[in-house]
């Protein structure tokens, strides 16, 4: 997969949250990435989840049956992002 089908990062209350969704992720198939959280995105936690684009609906929803707050930004416009229900951040 090249960079341009990472485009949504997911950014999460703490590294706990990231750990969690990044196995559970790849346990169900997905492909995902964690990675450092971009200087520009405030965030408790440093590290961040990379996942698809093409699959983005569907990891997302996935990810919310974990209980687990995040985010998520589209790497290609960082200030525009989309909450988790309940998300804490």
């Amino acid at each position: 997969m090249s960079d341009n089908d990472y485009t949504n990062l997911l950014v999460f209350e703490n590294t706990r949250g990231v750990i969690l969704a990044e196995r559970e992720c790849r346990k169900k198939g997905f492909k995902c990435l964690a990675v450092p959280v971009p200087r520009e995105l405030s965030s408790q936690c440093g590290i961040a989840l990379e996942i698809e684009e093409r699959k983005k609906s569907e990891i997302i929803e996935f990810l919310r049956t974990l209980d687990k707050p995040f985010k998520v930004f589209d790497k290609n416009n960082p200030t525009k992002f989309q909450n988790n229900k309940n998300c804490k951040l």
